[in-house]
């Protein structure tokens, strides 16, 4: 079940600077009916992503969102998606830098695959679109400001900073409409946050999977 109405995230602020500064942060939710765009959760995964060029590498990830507004200039002009490894949960070891088991892949924009493979099952197909400032609603995904988080920082956020990336987004299971997921939450009712490395011109280099954090 949905938790309770926050535009802010259920834990604290991170002492971490972002990429991109609390003035310039973004909030999105899911709009179930109506939205339009080319960002989406859940559905079928970017049609581009099972072609030759990716060699078969996320046959065995499932699609949760992709996101093509919003974000500073990512390689090359891409969009973001991310995918989930078959079989990941928060409570197995594969949750941190370098080693967890979330896919963040900047690609050409594309559209969803028509036969929905990378779909999955236990979450509804949305569009996210911003959130109106003043508007109380839960956000799905934050893009930059400093992450809100559940827990205190983990030791990831160490290595990450050491790597050279810094926090750009993160996705909320607090933001999902009622009803839009069956069974377990993604992240635990908790939250993922994805960190990118800048380019030194304004736009971002590279973009990982950080950490998640759930209560």
């Amino acid at each position: 079940m949905v938790g309770p109405v926050s535009t802010t995230g259920a834990g604290r602020r991170g002492d971490e600077e972002g990429l991109v500064p609390e003035s310039g942060a973004v909030l999105l939710t899911i709009a179930t009916h109506g939205g339009t765009g080319n960002s989406w959760v859940g559905g079928a995964m970017p049609e581009c992503l099972l072609g030759p060029e990716w060699e078969g590498a996320f046959r065995h990830h499932g699609h949760l969102l992709t996101l093509a507004e919003h974000l500073p200039e990512l390689p090359g002009g891409g969009v973001l998606s991310i995918l989930l490894r078959e079989g990941f949960a928060v409570y197995e070891p594969d949750t941190e830098y370098p080693d967890i088991g979330v896919a963040c892949v900047v690609h050409p924009p594309s559209p969803p695959d028509r036969r929905g493979v990378g779909r999955l099952a236990s979450i509804r197909t949305g569009h996210l679109v911003q959130i109106p400032t003043g508007a109380e609603v839960p956000y799905f995904v934050k893009v930059g400001g400093a992450p809100d988080l559940i827990q205190d920082g983990p030791r990831a956020a160490r290595r990450l900073a050491d790597d050279g990336f810094a926090f750009l987004l993160q996705v909320d299971d607090n933001g999902y409409p009622a009803g839009f997921v069956t069974g377990d939450f993604p992240f635990g009712f908790g939250a993922l946050y994805v960190h990118a490395r800048p380019d030194g011109r304004g736009g971002v280099a590279e973009v990982v999977a950080g950490f998640t954090q759930f209560s």
